[in-house]
Formats: C-alpha cells, sequence, structure tokens
C-alpha cells in the first residue's frame, strides 16, 4: 500500500516518541511525549507522526532533558494522506457474490409468482367443484366417491404448492439476509481512503554524540473533564470515592499513559471595568410607603451545627465548570489508563476513602412533603473533593443522585439519600382575617400553619422538622410567633426564620404540629 501526502512532505528522520503524561484542564489537554535517542554531532531534521490535527500551533514546545543538544525549531504541518492500492481481489470477489446472489433472488421471486399462479387456479377450481356439487345433485347424479376423489387431489395438490412457496420463501429471506452482509462487507471495502493528519516537525542541533531525552508538549481542544463522586452508606459507614469523568476527541488515542486532572484556567484573566459619568439628579420624595415580600436565598459556610463545607446553592449561583475551592488541585490518576478518541465517557478513579456517618432524618414541608434521610461524615482523604454529582448507593442497591461542593480534606459534609417512604407528612395553612387596632391602628393578621405526620414503620424514627416565617427588614412591619398557641412550641427559631422541632415518633403512631404566627403593619403600609 503507497501513501501520498497532499501537501508534500519533505523528508524527515520519523521518530516513535509516544504519549507519556496527559494534563486534563477544564477544557483542553496538555500532551507530553517523550523519547530517548541516540545521535551524531551535527543538525538533525526529526518529525514525529500521528499527533492531533487539532493541536494549537503555537502551544508546541520541543525541549532536550538529558544530553547535549538543543531543539531549535518545533512546528506543526497538516497535510491530506491519501492511500493509493489497486482493486483488491477481495472486491471482485464480493462484487460476483452479490451478481450471484441478485440473479439467484430473482430467479427465486420468479418462481414464487407461478407457485401464487396455480395456487389461485387451484382454489378457483375448488369453488367451482363446490358450486357444481348441488347441481348435479338435483340431476340425480349422487356420485360420493367422485367427489371424494376430485376434493381429495385439489387439495393434495394445494398443499403441495402452498409448501413450494413457503419454502421458497425462507430460501429467499436467507438469501436476502446474505446479500445485505455481503453489500456491507463490499461498502466497508469502499470507505474512504483520504483523511487529514498532523505531525511535529523538529530541528534539533547535537554538539556530542551520547544518549538524548527530547520531550515534546502541546495543547489539544476536543478534551474535557469534570469530577463525578459515588457515595456508599451501609451500617453507619460511609465509603467515599472520588473520580473523573473524562472525554476526548483529539484526533489521536492516549494508550497507558499518566493522567493528570488540573483545576488551573490558564485561559482566565479579569480586566479593569470601563469608568463611566454617574449623573445625579433629584425628584420628590413619594409620601406612601411601599413594602414588597421577597425570596431570599440564605447561604450558609457549613453543615448545621459544624464547619465545614457549604451546602449546594442554587443553580443560578453555582459557577460553570470545575470548582477548586480559589487553590489549583491537581490529582493524579492512580494507574495508567487508556482513552480512545471517540468522544465517549471514561470514567477514572481517583481516590477513596471510608469515615463515619451521622444519620438523621429532616423534613421540609414547605418546600416537598417528604421525610428524607440525610448523612454527616469527613472527608478522610488527603485530598479535597471537587464539585459535583454523587452517585448515592445503600445496602439495597443505588438510590438516586445528589450534589456536593468543594470539600477541604478533614471538612465534615453533608449527602442527602433521598426520601423515607414509611414516614408520611401533610401540610395545611389558614389565613385569618386582617384585623385593625382601635388603640394603635396596626393592622395584625393570623397565619396558622398545621403539619401531621405519620410513621408507619415498626420502628421509633426520630426527626427535625424545618418551618419558615417571614422575617421582617423594617420596623413598620412585624412578624411574631406565637410560641404558646403553637403546639408545641419551636425548639429553635433562628435569625433566618427557620423554626425547628425535634420529637420522636412511635411506631405505627401519628403526631400534629401546630405553628401560628402573626404579621403586623403600621399605618400606612402598604404590604
Amino acid at each position: 500500500m503507497q501513501e501520498l501526502f497532499f501537501p508534500p512532505l519533505e523528508p524527515r528522520t520519523s521518530l516513535d516518541a509516544p504519549i507519556t503524561e496527559v494534563t486534563l484542564l477544564e477544557d483542553r489537554a496538555q500532551v507530553q511525549r517523550r523519547v530517548q535517542l541516540t545521535l551524531e554531532p551535527g543538525t538533525h531534521k526529526l518529525r514525529v507522526m500521528g499527533v492531533a490535527p487539532v493541536l494549537q500551533d503555537v502551544s508546541v514546545r520541543a525541549e532536550v532533558l538529558d544530553g547535549q543538544g538543543r531543539a531549535t525549531d518545533a512546528r506543526v504541518r497538516r497535510a491530506m494522506r491519501v492511500r493509493r492500492q489497486d482493486a483488491p481481489d477481495k472486491v471482485r470477489e464480493l462484487d460476483a457474490k452479490l451478481e450471484e446472489l441478485e440473479a439467484d433472488m430473482n430467479e427465486l421471486f420468479g418462481v414464487q409468482q407461478a407457485a401464487l399462479g396455480r395456487h389461485r387456479r387451484l382454489l378457483d377450481m375448488l369453488r367451482r367443484s363446490v358450486v357444481e356439487v348441488p347441481e348435479d345433485a338435483s340431476w340425480g347424479q349422487i356420485e360420493p366417491h367422485i367427489w371424494q376423489e376430485t376434493f381429495e387431489g385439489i387439495f393434495e395438490r394445494m398443499r403441495d404448492v402452498q409448501q413450494t412457496y413457503l419454502k421458497r420463501c425462507w430460501t429467499q429471506q436467507d438469501l436476502k439476509e446474505e446479500h445485505d452482509r455481503t453489500f456491507t462487507q463490499r461498502a466497508l471495502l469502499e470507505e474512504t481512503t483520504e483523511r487529514f493528519v498532523a505531525c511535529v516537525d523538529i530541528d534539533l542541533t547535537v554538539t556530542e554524540a551520547g544518549p538524548i531525552t527530547l520531550r515534546i508538549d502541546y495543547v489539544c481542544p476536543n478534551a474535557l473533564w469534570r469530577p463525578i463522586h459515588q457515595a456508599r452508606l451501609i451500617d453507619g459507614r460511609l465509603h467515599f470515592q472520588a473520580q473523573a469523568a473524562l472525554w476526548q476527541h483529539t484526533g489521536e488515542d492516549w494508550s497507558e499513559v499518566s493522567l493528570v486532572f488540573s483545576t488551573a484556567r490558564s485561559t482566565s484573566r479579569t480586566e479593569p471595568p470601563v469608568l463611566q459619568d454617574d449623573a445625579l439628579t433629584t425628584r420628590r420624595r413619594n409620601e406612601d410607603v411601599r413594602f414588597e415580600a421577597r425570596e431570599v436565598a440564605i447561604q450558609t459556610s457549613a453543615p448545621s451545627g459544624s464547619k465545614g463545607a457549604a451546602k449546594p446553592a442554587p443553580a443560578t449561583e453555582r459557577l460553570m465548570g470545575v470548582d477548586d475551592g480559589g487553590e489549583i488541585q491537581n490529582l493524579r490518576a492512580q494507574t495508567p489508563q487508556t482513552v480512545a478518541s471517540d468522544g465517549r465517557p471514561c470514567f477514572i478513579p481517583l481516590f477513596d476513602f471510608e469515615s463515619d456517618a451521622k444519620t438523621h432524618l429532616l423534613a421540609f414541608p414547605e418546600a416537598s412533603l417528604r421525610v428524607f434521610l440525610e448523612s454527616l461524615q469527613h472527608n478522610g482523604s488527603p485530598y479535597p473533593i471537587l464539585a459535583g454529582p454523587v452517585e448515592l448507593i445503600q445496602k439495597s442497591g443505588p438510590v438516586g443522585w445528589t450534589e456536593v461542593l468543594f470539600v477541604a480534606p478533614g471538612a465534615p459534609f453533608e449527602l442527602s439519600f433521598g426520601p423515607q417512604d414509611g414516614l408520611r407528612l401533610q401540610r395545611l395553612i389558614h389565613e385569618g382575617k386582617a384585623k385593625t387596632d382601635d388603640v394603635d391602628k396596626w393592622t395584625r393578621r393570623k397565619h396558622t400553619v398545621r403539619l401531621f405526620l405519620s410513621n408507619l414503620e415498626a420502628q421509633t424514627r426520630q426527626l427535625t422538622i424545618t418551618e419558615r416565617v417571614p422575617v421582617s427588614e423594617v420596623e413598620q412591619v412585624t412578624i411574631d410567633v406565637k410560641k404558646k398557641r403553637s403546639k408545641p412550641a419551636p425548639d429553635e427559631i433562628d435569625a433566618n426564620g427557620m423554626c425547628r422541632w425535634t420529637l420522636d415518633l412511635e411506631p405505627h403512631s401519628h403526631r400534629d404540629i401546630t405553628l401560628v404566627w402573626e404579621l403586623g403593619t403600621a399605618p400606612g403600609v402598604n404590604l
């Protein structure tokens, strides 16, 4: 087989420089190749074939690590490789076989049509014979033995025709399958023999004969990685495994290479803002006082009652890409890996650890009428847990997915393992009528929230319930939680209006919770 390149490539010494290490970034890969040479003094023109055609030209670097030499130039060359070859004997054999199969299929089709024609004629003879029987009987020509011989002969001939037709159908199906296989083989041999390739041309100057270690580095797009984790909770122990999901379609396969997953952002940059004039104007103050009720997302820096990882923030507040907590992380794969350039995801294990987990049940009735199992554990590895999805597994098998934010080594973090089917929850809201006090002219409205809990399991379960009340930021609006009217009174009310109860549910029992709070507005306030 002959190979030609267009445009033509100048003659150079070909090098076999395998890929030894690949550093994955958020949206690209830094590829490193190494080769050991023994060269005579002088200038040598070398070439490394099979590099990724999509590599960035300005990123190509060649460096002599060991030996007396210096790389004076390194540049990328791209060309279209054309393979010239005569039509092989296999193609002619397949063409002859296709013609033979098509001829057999056409001949078989004619036989099938003839069998169908004979079957229709026999069926017409049968109909006519059935019509003639009563006519002969009406004329007194009753000959049962003749009728029997006639019908038996017709039926026997019809069965023979039907069997012949079915055999031909089965044979035609076999021919059709063989024809499709042969056609596929023939199509594969007709695939294009042209493809774009790239190579790195290196000019190397050697001052003294001896062994030389040459390293070639370049950056490729079409490669990225994201962290993905797996958490297995069994009998109070959490086994956590951190992995890297890797995709690459650079045009070159990575075979038994050392993979490094980095959170560095080589292209990140910030620019100072453009200053503009800020015009100040005056306007008459509005005498009406208006207030609005709004939802505010509360950012927490650690799990409740501990210091460590942050709870997941809303999707609009998360940064795209890999969150490294503000410090660049370089995580190395445990073993050499092989990654094909096909764009399919590969999951590479990074590290794992085991930790004691404290489990508790939580409920947020306003957000969801379900009771969730949550575990609190520590990051027992010397590496941080990067933000990403987590597959949840319990003793019964996979239970779902959740997310985790950046967790420093040794820091605590929480994971939710989904709802518990044995605990049921209902929520009712009643809003009273607004009443204006005759003395201070304040308008007050009472709100009542009722929660109904049921334990369908055969064991006592302890859970924490969190219900939210509004929080006022101005003096003209007040929020007053009526602890005496609430049954039972909340165990805790924080500055964000979160009311919490911690209670025990006996087996097959029911509990009710009533929360009463009052909204007050000053005179002249429109809410």
